[in-house]
């Protein structure tokens, strides 16, 4: 038993000694490996449109030694800005210092993915370079890079079918129990300077006197914790993010909601026009949406107290910063309209002892200067602070006569159509005028535009042709086949295409050509692969009161087109006292969508607080079936019908009129029948 108890005693040594070898060697096995460097993967380039969000993930990234890797993301200047993105408390946020709008230069976290809000004000066709660094605890890094392209929506993502069109849904919506409401404000240039906790606030107390009891207040104070959005909030992706008080879109407010454990969000926002625009929708649904676009039109917001000033607009004109120039054929006037609705007289009354007359050519210089052509004085003049400058006339060498469209060249210099002579002149800054085009060479000429390499094109409608000018008496065709003759359709060669009486051309910044056919009341672009393609017009809404499809606008009479920043195309309508606005909008099916076009005026003259009857009216309506059905008295029920009787009447007053006399004869004949009228027996007249 001894020598049994010794054995067992010399197996347990044993196999202590081996294990303790074996853990030795691998301590100096460990200690003697060399540490390997990570390998970042960025990810494929991407192509997405202004104001999209997108997801920036480095977890394909790999590390042979399987250690925590940071991910250290670099970003070009303005593309992500301090105020508008938070994220864990161990990351590091570097900040551009030569830059005043507080972009980020790089982020670094460890978070491995997470989704980036891009602003609306990325232009079209520009191209930005994305850095990834991963770096191991040994310090050891390695780097990759995508290039983000901003591009326009392709014809996959416009949807420019009427019935496609989401802003009249007729759907049916079933009240849902247990359902919460987050109210969200999104940021935009246009509400910049509104005070969003106090509209928030306003929306709050009405549902709530509605009689809503779940809706969550948006004063609430919300914890700075780091929430994680699964899959199982049927996102796409499984996300990491903070609650973002400065929300860019409405994919960061559904983001927002799905962390308030929101069922439903409601957001509003001010938009690039400043008109007010609310949405309410499920979070959840929005998040795992595929994005479309459509082209939407819409007439240009104005206070309504000043709408008849624009009458007659014939020229127009975008500033660098979006505000809109008019020229009025009611009075000869300039004027210029802000993003925020107002409108500004800048020129009027006599120049040089002359009254204007005929003002058919506008445009503004980078530095703010105005060119416009007083055709019927045959004279250009420019105009900066007040003062004024006869930049040409009929005396200059060559002459200027009837000087219609203008355009800007830069360093002072401008180029101009002249319609006497059916001539294209430059004007240099000192008032040297040479010959971009002969006299006679294109008949017919109504316009002129200028393209980013700076070579000129002009359109005829008596060719029902669009030219390239190639020298001063050479052109080139490069749009429209014949007059009366050419293919007919959508995305057809532009060469080999019959165009409908072409008034007015004008390029974007991505070098597209927008052509405006007065004939058929289209407006049509060239791609880059020269096919003409519809963007709007063939409907039957001449002045829409909202956002509208594009293809359901009634565009006739059009004077001019021109192409503002982010594709937003401007269309002025002389004869229909009618300015429009074509622009690329996001389509997807809200359970309420409410558009509020003109809403400054009221703000400017009494602040939010005059939004306050706006929003006891529309909300009801916005909110559909969710919000508690309200009771009318039976003396406003009488009032409304009254109201509706009214305006029915007053749009028909033909039928007014019949109806009068029908009633009139009925009464006559009633009377000189009264006594054989079969009436009961105890009937007291």
């Amino acid at each position: 038993m001894k020598n049994f108890n010794l054995t067992i005693l010399y197996v347990f040594f044993f196999f202590g000694f081996v294990f303790s070898q074996n853990t030795e060697t691998k301590k100096l096995e460990n200690k003697n490996k060399k540490n390997k460097a990570p390998t970042a993967i960025s990810g494929k380039n991407i192509q997405t449109v202004p104001g999209a969000t997108i997801t920036l993930s480095g977890k394909e990234s790999e590390d042979p030694d399987e250690d925590l890797l940071q991910y250290i993301w670099s970003f070009p200047p303005s593309f992500i800005f301090e105020e508008n993105y938070k994220y864990d408390k161990t990351d590091r946020l570097v900040i551009y210092t030569n830059i005043k709008d507080n972009s980020i230069k790089s982020i670094e976290t460890f978070t491995r993915s997470f989704l980036v809000d891009l602003p609306n004000s990325l232009p079209i066709g520009s191209k930005h370079t994305i850095n990834l660094t991963v770096k191991d605890p040994g310090g050891l890094t390695s780097s990759d890079s995508f290039i983000l392209s901003v591009v326009m929506p392709d014809s996959s993502q416009i949807v420019d079918k009427n019935d496609d069109y989401p802003e009249k849904v007729n759907k049916s919506i079933k009240i849902e129990n247990n359902i919460s409401i987050s109210i969200q404000s999104i940021t935009s240039q246009s509400s910049a300077s509104i005070n969003s906790p106090a509209i928030n606030g306003m929306i709050y107390n009405i549902l709530k006197n509605l009689g809503m009891d779940n809706i969550i207040d948006p004063s609430a104070y919300i914890a700075d914790t780091l929430y994680t959005i699964k899959k199982g909030d049927l996102t796409k992706a499984a996300l990491k993010s903070k609650y973002n008080d400065v929300c860019e879109t409405d994919s960061c407010a559904a983001q927002n909601a799905i962390m308030l454990k929101a069922t439903h969000v409601l957001t509003w926002t001010f938009s690039k026009h400043s008109s007010l625009v609310m949405n309410f929708y499920k979070p959840d649904e929005y998040l795992q949406k595929n994005t479309q676009y459509s082209w939407s039109g819409f007439s240009v917001p104005v206070n309504p107290k000043d709408v008849n000033k624009t009458k007659l607009p014939n020229a127009i004109s975008i500033s660098n910063n979006d505000d809109l120039f008019i020229t009025s054929g009611n009075n000869n006037n300039v004027y210029k309209l802000g993003l925020d609705q107002k409108l500004e007289e800048v020129i009027a009354g006599k120049i040089y002892n002359k009254e204007l007359s005929n003002l058919s050519g506008l445009d503004i210089g980078a530095d703010g200067k105005i060119y416009f052509s007083d055709k019927d004085n045959n004279r250009i003049i420019s105009m900066m602070d007040g003062k004024y400058q006869k930049i040409a006339d009929e005396n200059s060498s060559p002459k200027i006569i009837k000087p219609t469209s203008i355009r800007y060249l830069g360093n002072g210099s401008i180029a101009v159509l002249c319609e006497g002579d059916q001539s294209i002149r430059k004007i240099s800054s000192n008032g040297r005028v040479s010959t971009i085009l002969a006299p006679g060479i294109v008949q017919g000429m109504t316009d002129l535009a200028v393209d980013g390499d700076g070579k000129f094109f002009v359109v005829s409608p008596h060719l029902e042709q669009v030219f390239k000018i190639i020298n001063s008496k050479k052109v080139e065709v490069i749009a429209g086949f014949k007059k009366g003759a050419g293919l007919k359709g959508n995305k057809i060669p532009a060469k080999e295409a019959q165009l409908f009486y072409p008034v007015s051309i004008d390029f974007d910044d991505s070098g597209k050509l927008y052509i405006a056919e007065k004939g058929r009341g289209l407006v049509r672009y060239m791609d880059s692969e020269n096919l003409l393609i519809k963007i709007a017009g063939g409907g039957n809404i001449a002045s829409p009161d909202g956002y509208v499809n594009s293809a359901d606008l009634k565009l006739t009479n059009m004077s001019s087109v021109r192409v503002g920043k982010d594709q937003s195309i401007y269309v002025s309508q002389m004869l229909d006292n009618s300015l429009i606005c074509i622009d690329i909008k996001e389509k997807y099916e809200f359970l309420g969508n409410e558009n509020f076009m003109t809403p400054m005026y009221l703000i400017q003259d009494d602040g939010i607080s005059a939004l306050e009857p706006y929003l006891l009216s529309m909300l009801p309506k916005l909110l559909k079936g969710f919000a508690p059905r309200q009771k009318i008295s039976v003396k406003e029920s009488f009032k409304k019908i009254n109201k509706n009787a009214a305006t029915y009447f007053k749009d028909r007053p033909v039928l007014f009129a019949v109806l009068m006399v029908a009633t009139t004869q009925a009464i006559q004949s009633i009377a000189e029948n009264s006594k054989s009228l079969d009436t009961p027996p105890d009937f007291p007249f």
